[in-house]
């Protein structure tokens, strides 16, 4: 009986906010709008949540709001017509892709949307950053590891990005697309050569890395999940989840991002965006010049070690004592005021 009581306080506490959103919604985007009629669907699953209990919900079979469904809607994607199209990108609200080369590949790509893409997008056509704040947090529950923009951590026109683990460059090009100039580090060959490359050409303004980010500049054994892009990780962090595929290992060149500004002599740093699987926190160490220097907005992922916040916190607050810092979703944001 625990359980079940557990849900029903939860969908109900949330029912009470879904229902302010809703009206401020309507209010901004007119009650016939997609994103209306998600929140309406959305309070009826949460009502009946309340009342029945999570199991109950299932076998009543309440139709539950698609996320990706609203967010293809809201981007112009159709992915059914981009399946069947033989054009050589795809165009994602001004951003162009290559084409994902099997149904791993969409479900990233559509995973990634809704965090990279679907909150820009959002806040670009809402008129009250509280109303935004409120639907990504409370009411879409699309941010499975929440929007790279947060708080006084946002992308703007000339910043210097430097996207670690730019994977098939979806941020990268979602960055270029803003105006910014993007290094994109990325260490799997197989990924650079079937997407990121491409997505390069496709998009101004993105530089390619071969490399891994690191805190000593070195050669290190990776280890990358066969037939997927995602996953793959400095070999002495993989990860249970990780053993349990089919994987290969290479040799990468691995360097610190200190190291590749004051060789490459870029001029500054305004935004390091970071999701590496656990080596978090050996590029923050490999960049704290960088961090006391420059201070740029930083967007990093906290959820693949226990200790990620902790540590990750106390390394930049120790580079650099004016960063102000936030932990939400499953990311820190950082930022100097």
């Amino acid at each position: 009986m625990k359980r079940p009581l557990t849900c029903r306080m939860k969908a109900f506490e949330k029912v009470g906010t879904l229902r302010t959103v809703k009206r401020k919604v309507d209010d901004y985007f007119g009650s016939s709008s997609e994103i209306s009629k998600y929140c309406s669907a959305e309070l009826k699953f949460q009502r009946w949540k309340s009342l029945a209990g999570g199991t109950i919900t299932k076998l009543l079979q309440v139709k539950r709001p698609d996320a990706y469904e609203m967010v293809s809607r809201y981007i112009g994607l159709d992915i059914e017509n981009a399946h069947l199209s033989a054009d050589e990108a795809l165009v994602i609200d001004g951003i162009k892709l290559p084409h994902p080369k099997n149904e791993s590949d969409w479900a990233l790509l559509k995973y990634e949307l809704k965090d990279i893409v679907l909150p820009y997008y959002l806040k670009r056509n809402c008129k009250d950053f509280d109303i935004w704040c409120t639907l990504i947090e409370h009411c879409l529950n699309l941010c499975s590891e929440g929007p790279y923009e947060w708080g006084g951590v946002c992308l703007a026109e000339g910043d210097i990005v430097f996207d670690c683990g730019a994977n098939t460059g979806l941020f990268s090009a979602v960055a270029s697309h803003r105006g910014c100039q993007v290094f994109a580090f990325e260490p799997v060959p197989d990924v650079i050569d079937n997407y990121l490359s491409k997505t390069a050409k496709m998009n101004r303004n993105i530089c390619v890395c071969n490399l891994a980010v690191w805190d000593k500049e070195e050669n290190l054994e990776f280890t990358f999940i066969v037939d997927s892009h995602i996953g793959s990780c400095c070999t002495e962090l993989l990860t249970p989840a990780c053993m349990k595929h089919r994987r290969k290992q290479i040799t990468v060149p691995a360097i610190t991002l200190d190291t590749f500004v004051e060789r490459n002599s870029v001029e500054r740093i305004d935004f390091i965006k970071a999701d590496i699987e656990g080596a978090e926190r050996n590029m923050l160490r490999g960049a704290t010049k960088i961090l006391k220097e420059f201070a740029p907005k930083l967007s990093i992922c906290t959820y693949h070690l226990p200790d990620d916040p902790a540590v990750l916190r106390k390394i930049i607050t120790e580079a650099n004592p004016k960063y102000q810092i936030v932990e939400k979703f499953k990311k820190m944001y950082a930022w100097v005021p």
